[in-house]
């Protein structure tokens, strides 16, 4: 064992000789321990660099939380003015009325539901367009598809009398005389 004067000697010589001396001692301290104390020496560096490697992983998650927090700080207060403007218009805000949107306000309906069905009463008889018995013209054509849901019309035969059906059927674009149009091949 070093006595105090050896230290103060090592000292005055500079610190290389003072880290000579700390590297010396600790080659024999790791030589002359026991095996269970190096082994539960080992476990402890192992485990002090995981430790050193979660606070470096935890201090960046800190911080990705407080830019986080403060995101969502400012996206809450966004909302919350967006939410404020939504409701308002020229009715309830101090806003003039050409700075309201253009569309009418609704209100509420004061009509009660009487729990009927809507449409026509049961037992009325529904009225149609009758074909004319002699039309003034007849127009022939002879389409190979339905126009509207592009059916084939090959299938059903067509004669003057009886074109191919078809459930899609044209409006008249034209004034008030009967006409009548049929398929031939």
């Amino acid at each position: 064992m070093l006595t105090r004067r050896q230290f103060y000697a090592l000292y005055d010589e500079g610190p290389a000789a003072v880290v000579a001396l700390v590297e010396d001692l600790y080659d024999y301290i790791a030589a002359t321990e026991p095996p269970e104390v190096r082994s539960l020496r080992l476990t402890v560096d192992a485990q002090l660099a995981v430790i050193l490697k979660l606070q470096v992983r935890l201090k960046r998650l800190g911080e990705r939380l407080a830019r986080q927090e403060c995101l969502n700080y400012a996206l809450k207060r966004r909302l919350s003015e967006l939410g404020s403007l939504v409701g308002t218009d020229s009715h309830n805000s101090r806003l003039p009325p050409p700075s309201g949107p253009p569309s009418v306000r609704r209100t509420r309906s004061r009509r009660r539901r009487t729990g009927k069905k809507t449409g026509v009463e049961l037992g009325h008889r529904g009225s149609t367009r009758t074909p004319q018995p002699c039309p003034d013209h007849v127009y022939t054509h002879a389409p190979a598809e339905c126009r509207a849901c592009g059916a084939s019309l090959d299938a059903a035969p067509a004669t003057s009398e009886s074109p191919p059906f078809c459930r899609h059927r044209d409006k008249p674009t034209f004034g008030p005389h009967a006409a009548s149009f049929a398929c031939a091949r």
